[in-house]
């Protein structure tokens, strides 16, 4: 992946991050920019080596890379107050969704002999949310000397299974839907303790440690707030309509910025020569709706584009997995 991004410095980055903790300026959004953008060359490196993993494992992997979004950038300084910007390990990351924990563990096996190492094992302790995955992380090391100034970056890589994928897939949609952070375990109690309760469920289908936070009556407890929220019914009714922002613009593309707002998904792709003009767009739609809760915005690497909806189900509202799973779990 080759960029024409201006580099900055760790301490250039700092202290950028330090403004966006309060308030959000066009100096810092910038700084901002060009720091994620750096870390494009670490994140196609480490996909690369991913996807040649997953693919001799399983040719239907779902595989996908982002670079993240400001306001998640921003929200996760605000909640770690210690938490340097040029230590933020997941400004680029990418995610690999396999069949069933067995496959995982083993892709978590061939990743790890060499070159990357595992960060956070929520297979064995889930987070309270019932949030479960994988996260390893992958340190930059260039071979080639103009690629030296990234040296060090460190991207994140993401491990789920199936029923994981659909888990955090109903939970980014309801959040997104009801324009509350739920993955980051705030907003609407009861919807949180429903999705925890479900993830335990799903944990027992996979053979994974529960979080131990509820008693044997837990179906019990699903199928009352799945009533009260109207949970299932209404997650199945989440529509949003899709469509291409540029009609002249190549309907394959590298990458694709996903701008969801007021239900409807525009997708604007970029070719591999495109990436720089991909970032500065990325930029300017963040600047232009930052005081915007209606509109989410990432730019994304989806291949091919059929893959897309597959890689991000959330932001096409598309649970029929989950719910399928979850419906299955009630039924028990």
């Amino acid at each position: 992946m080759v960029t024409d991004e201006q580099t900055i410095s760790k301490s250039q980055a700092d202290k950028a991050g330090k403004i966006l903790r309060n308030h959000v300026t066009d100096e810092a959004l910038q700084a901002l920019s060009n720091w994620r953008a750096m870390h494009a060359q670490p994140l196609s490196v480490a996909y690369k080596l991913l996807k040649q993993k997953a693919k001799i494992l399983n040719k239907g992997a779902i595989l996908s890379q982002r670079l993240k979004r400001t306001p998640s950038i921003t929200a996760k300084l605000q909640r770690y107050l210690e938490m340097k910007l040029s230590r933020m390990q997941d400004i680029g990351g990418c995610r690999c969704v396999l069949a069933n924990k067995e496959q995982v563990l083993v892709l978590a096996n061939e990743l790890t002999k060499k070159v990357m190492k595992i960060e956070k094992n929520y297979f064995d302790s889930p987070k309270k949310s019932g949030y479960r995955s994988l996260h390893l992380s992958y340190k930059y090391n260039p071979t080639k000397e103009e690629n030296a100034k990234y040296q060090g970056l460190t991207v994140e890589v993401q491990l789920r299974t199936k029923v994981q994928h659909a888990w955090a897939t109903a939970v980014e949609i309801v959040g997104l839907f009801n324009r509350e952070m739920l993955k980051a375990s705030t907003g609407n109690e009861k919807w949180l303790e429903f999705f925890a309760r479900v993830s335990d469920e799903f944990a027992k289908m996979e053979q994974l440690p529960t979080t131990g936070l509820f008693g044997d009556n837990n179906v019990d407890q699903i199928i009352k707030l799945d009533n009260e929220l109207n949970a299932l019914a209404t997650l199945s009714k989440y529509r949003v309509t899709t469509q291409f922002i540029d009609k002249k613009a190549p309907s394959i593309g590298e990458y694709y910025l996903l701008i969801l707002q007021d239900q409807e998904i525009k997708i604007q792709p970029f070719t591999k020569n495109g990436y720089q003009r991909a970032v500065e767009t990325y930029l300017a739609l963040e600047k232009q709706f930052n005081d915007d809760r209606n509109t989410d915005i990432v730019l994304i690497n989806a291949q091919p584009l059929k893959e897309l909806k597959k890689a991000y189900p959330n932001y096409f509202a598309d649970s029929h997995e989950f719910i399928r799973l979850a419906k299955q779990t009630i039924k028990r």
